[in-house]
């Protein structure tokens, strides 16, 4: 197939743009952004369109990118030849429409000038998918970049699965792919294998239930029969509940009838009893209250109060006096006056102390004059007689001064002693006392009388409380001089209180079990319950304790009896619902002996498509182990070719990996330098498409020569152009520099250079 025109009549940055190019090579260059890419793009776009989908890794979606935005159209035609001559022009149209974007395409036969309504799918390209066409005939700026590809391998396992050494092109790819897909799927989750295994577990679940459904039905019926002897039983333990209910709450009913009865006689004695009690303790018409006997209460407790305040005021009284008498004995010493005495003692003290002061000049004065008159024997001996005579003077005034300081001190160790004391300083500590003494006497006899005026006040008040309770006790009757008549008096009076009091409580608490038990009742209704028959109550039991216990056991039957009713009747609505759709058990073997055989036909027919599929595999596998060396031959020659022979040997294994032998060292193509990788896979690409292609189809290489130095650039379009001669290829290289142009004008193929952009 042969590319004779190319025309863009709005796509991207191109508009009314024509290209008729060369039958073999064709060189494409020009500056960057001047539309090389969007030519190449609007080839695959005439023959697939745009993609649905946005790509991860774009921004923006292909048609989004390539609909002009003042035209609002992706518009242009291509016109080919096919290998049997005959010539097409397809046309292809987007616009865009609001947020979609509709169009159409249309397919002339140039010689009959008619539309094809629907042209066969592998009319143009093998009708190889658009992901194929990206992995093989599209050759972008990374060459190798489809070599870890799934899907090439897919694509061409299905292309290859004809075994025919020709390659039976789309036809045997088609069938391998459906009878595989039709088998099961990849992912083991759909396909024919899948659909029977899932009929044929359903078919085994369908079998089992059936053999199972009769058990199932008669067990159901069983268990009926069970609930409902079992709530019949229930019904009846219910009835007997009420009935002993009923008993005991006449019996109940009677007893409070009783304890009424009796507790309104006890009431009426104790009121009477009271009533008595009262009568007896009155005299002279008083009968005492609790206000009287807290008045009396009141008495008795200011009297001690007050008889024990009179003790504490006469004990705090007995001691200021004790104290007011030993300050009185300080205020002298040994009975002699202190004042005289501390006076003529502290006089002679002065004057011992003048004379102790004039005994130490005098010893100065000695010491003076005898340094003086050992001088003076030295060096003055005139003076030596002056100076001994005055210091026998100073001597002789020393001893008279320290004869008086005796004196003195004789004088005052004898006033002293007179008055019993050692020295002067206990002398003045006696004379700070006397003077602090004085002033305490003034202050405790200032309390001693207030004292005692507390006291006279307080015996005052005993007379007066004494007083009251004779008038109180004579009010009864009774006579209270002293105070143990008082207490007597007080306690008698307590004791008529508190039996007063006790009643009153019996009584209240009567009247209050009186009114809880309070029934309204007729003499009828009372005879009628005496002549019931009771039930049978044990000693360690009440009649209360017995209903209560027999209320709950009915309310415990009755949930048990709505339990079982409500289990019933699902029971029931179950086994309709299977007596529905139960069959007799003649049919029920039947249906089972039909799922048996049935069952059996499809293992059969699993067993056949386990082996159709077994065996197709192997047939894909033999094909891609004869196309191996085929592609691996061919990419050789390239590589040779476009090496110059320094590189002949390119290895492809049945899984497509490639490595290359190089002085008899076979390696991965990882240690090639990023040039020469480049040209192996160029190689592999066209020795693929030289495979797969039986009518040859353009193949668009896109700015994948950068990597390469001149020379490998000129060898490998050599060898391109080699190929594209041999196998009738048609080549369009898209270039953004002028090597490609230059080398490629010397081969003769055909060079066309984008207009500049405006």
């Amino acid at each position: 197939m042969t590319i004779d025109r190319i025309y863009i009549k709005s796509f991207g940055n191109l508009q009314n743009f024509e290209f008729k190019p060369h039958a073999c090579m064709n060189i494409i260059n020009g500056e960057n952004e001047s539309g090389k890419s969007t030519l190449a793009a609007f080839i695959k776009f005439i023959f697939y369109g745009f993609p649905s989908k946005k790509s991860k890794d774009q921004p923006i979606g292909t048609a989004d990118r390539y609909i002009n935005w003042d035209t609002h159209l992706a518009s242009g035609s291509v016109e080919l030849t096919l290998n049997d001559g005959t010539p097409y022009r397809i046309e292809r149209e987007v616009f865009r429409s609001g947020k979609r974007n509709s169009g159409n395409v249309t397919v002339i036969n140039l010689n009959s000038g008619e539309a094809l309504k629907s042209p066969p799918e592998d009319l143009f390209l093998g009708g190889i998918s658009e992901e194929v066409f990206n992995r093989t005939l599209f050759i972008d700026q990374a060459v190798g970049s489809f070599v870890d590809s799934g899907s090439v391998y897919t694509s061409i396992e299905n292309m290859l699965s004809g075994a025919d050494e020709e390659v039976n092109t789309k036809k045997a790819l088609s069938k391998l792919d459906s009878a595989k897909t039709y088998l099961l799927y990849k992912n083991e989750k759909g396909g024919k294998i899948y659909s029977l295994k899932k009929q044929l577990d359903a078919l085994c679940d369908q079998k089992s239930a059936a053999s199972k459904q009769r058990t199932v039905i008669l067990d159901l019926k069983e268990q009926i029969k069970r609930d409902t002897a079992e709530l019949t039983e229930t019904k009846d333990l219910v009835k007997k509940a009420d009935t002993s209910i009923a008993s005991l709450e006449g019996a109940e009913r009677l007893e409070r009838i009783q304890g009424t009865i009796a507790t309104k006689k006890a009431i009426e004695e104790m009121e009477s009893q009271r009533s008595k009690y009262i009568k007896d303790a009155t005299k002279n018409g008083f009968f005492p209250k609790k206000e009287y006997l807290s008045r009396l209460n009141d008495g008795i407790g200011s009297y001690y109060s007050t008889l024990e305040k009179i003790k504490d005021l006469t004990k705090a009284r007995d001691q200021l006096k004790i104290s007011y008498d030993d300050h009185r004995q300080n205020a002298s010493l040994n009975n002699m006056p202190i004042e005289p005495i501390v006076k003529a003692i502290s006089s002679e003290d002065k004057k011992r102390l003048k004379l102790k002061k004039l005994s130490d000049f005098s010893l100065i004065a000695i010491g003076f004059f005898v340094i003086f008159f050992i001088i003076s024997a030295i060096a003055l001996p005139s003076l030596r007689l002056a100076s001994g005579a005055l210091g026998v003077v100073a001597l002789l005034f020393f001893i008279a001064f320290k004869l008086l300081i005796g004196s003195s001190e004789n004088t005052i160790r004898s006033l002293l002693s007179g008055i019993g004391v050692e020295s002067i300083e206990e002398l003045k500590k006696h004379k700070d006392t006397s003077e602090r003494s004085s002033e305490k006497r003034e202050l405790l006899a200032k309390q001693i009388g207030e004292t005692e005026g507390l006291i006279k006040e307080h015996d005052e008040k005993l007379k007066r409380i004494l007083a009251d309770y004779t008038y109180l006790s004579e009010k009864y009757g009774v006579s209270c001089s002293t105070v143990s008549h008082m207490e007597t008096f007080r306690n008698s009076i307590k004791d008529i209180i508190e039996e007063l009091d006790r009643l009153d409580v019996a009584i209240t608490r009567k009247k209050e079990d009186h009114r809880l038990n309070a029934e309204d009742f007729t003499e009828e209704e009372y005879l009628a319950l005496l002549s019931m028959d009771m039930p049978q109550i044990p000693e360690n039991r009440s009649i209360r304790s017995m209903l209560i216990d027999a209320k709950a056991e009915k309310r415990s039957l009755e949930k048990r009896a709505e339990a079982l009713s409500s289990a019933l009747t699902q029971k029931k609505v179950k086994l309709t619902s299977m007596l529905s759709g139960f069959e007799d058990e003649e049919a029920l073997k039947k249906r089972i002996a039909e799922l048996d055989s049935k069952i059996q036909k499809l293992q059969y027919i699993y067993s056949a498509l386990c082996l159709a599929y077994d065996s197709l595999e192997k047939a894909g596998t033999a094909s891609r182990n004869r196309i191996a060396p085929r592609l691996s031959s061919l990419a050789s020659d390239f590589i040779a070719e476009a090496t110059g022979g320094k590189y002949d040997c390119i290895n492809v294994d049945s899984r497509l990996e490639l490595s290359y032998t190089h002085e008899e060292s076979t390696r991965n193509i990882a240690h090639l330098s990023e040039g020469t990788k480049d040209i192996v896979y160029l190689a592999f690409r066209i020795s693929l498409i030289s495979t797969l292609f039986k009518d040859k189809p353009p193949v668009i290489i896109d700015e994948g020569f950068a990597g390469m130095d001149d020379e490998r650039l000129q060898s490998t379009l050599g060898a391109m152009m080699s190929h594209a001669k041999k196998e009738g290829a048609q080549l369009f290289i898209f270039s953004p520099t002028s090597r490609e142009a230059q080398f490629a004008s010397c081969l003769g193929a055909g060079v066309f250079t984008m207009p500049p952009r405006d």
